[in-house]
């Protein structure tokens, strides 16, 4: 057997599939997370004179996807790692900035 089709079986591409399905949900989960969050915190004023709504999406998307790159990094370990714990590696993409990008709108001044 050449040696690419024994690093590349069935198991290796569903893995490889899988991380990259996570950190492209998890960056559909960061306009999500504004769209949602901006209605339940109420943090957009358009009535107030001195609001901004694109600076306040501009800050947004720097870091939350800041944070998705973050977890994207540490997502990578899910193909090394063999026990249990890899699967909190690989929805971390999904859960973390979502979570951070709800805390950032709740804080928003």
């Amino acid at each position: 057997m050449p040696p690419l089709q024994k690093i590349l079986n069935l198991k290796t591409l569903n893995n490889l599939l899988f991380l990259l399905a996570s950190n492209f949900l998890g960056s559909w989960g960061i306009m999500t997370t504004y769209m949602a969050g901006t209605r339940i915190f109420k943090t957009t004023d358009v009535l107030a004179p001195s609001f901004d709504e694109a600076a306040l999406f501009q800050a947004y998307v720097l870091h939350t996807y800041t944070t998705l790159l973050i977890c994207a990094v540490f997502s990578i370990s899910f193909l090394f790692l063999k026990d249990r714990m890899r699967y909190i590696f690989l929805a971390a993409p999904l859960v973390i900035p979502s979570v951070y990008g709800f805390f950032f709108l709740s804080s928003y001044q």
